[in-house]
């Protein structure tokens, strides 16, 4: 008897949202208007703004500067004879200008007027200043402040 008084209640209780359930009517999904679908379960997006994937060097067209060794000429804080190459692959390297072991990293490019070079573990963005084929123009937006680079073809590659 006393386990009947505890069931009583729960099966009635089960019976009733059964009854609920059964009346209510089934969901249906509007595929054909999908600017009205219901994306309360989705992940929030911004509307503000539009976003759209930049493409790397290797997705492009490769800029003027890529695949080609180019040396510092002038510059607020990199030493003059310095050289840099942007692989079309992604890869960065800069040697110094006694030779010695180039320093390995990373470049992609943002947009058309500026890039992102990653040293050391460190990215940070670069503006295009001027591109052409006898010079190369980019301040760099990395610790501290900005660096001015004037940049001219190797006369000899390096590879």
């Amino acid at each position: 008897m006393r386990i009947a008084i505890r069931v009583i209640p729960l099966l009635a209780t089960a019976l009733v949202l059964a009854a609920c359930q059964a009346d209510a009517p089934e969901p249906v999904l509007d595929t054909a208007s999908p600017a009205t679908a219901d994306t309360a379960l989705e992940p929030a997006r911004s509307t503000d703004t539009a976003t759209v994937p930049v493409p790397g060097p290797a997705d492009t067209a490769a800029p003027g500067f890529v695949d080609r060794t180019w040396v510092v000429e002038a510059s607020s804080a990199v030493a003059e004879g310095t050289t840099y190459r942007f692989g079309g692959d992604g890869r960065l390297e800069i040697a110094g200008p006694d030779g010695g072991t180039p320093t390995a990293g990373q470049w992609r490019a943002l947009d058309e007027s500026r890039l992102e070079m990653t040293e050391e573990g460190i990215a940070y963005n670069v503006d295009i200043l001027e591109q052409g084929e006898a010079r190369l123009r980019l301040r760099s937006h990395n610790p501290g402040e900005p660096v001015d680079i004037t940049l001219v073809p190797a006369a000899t590659p390096v590879d």
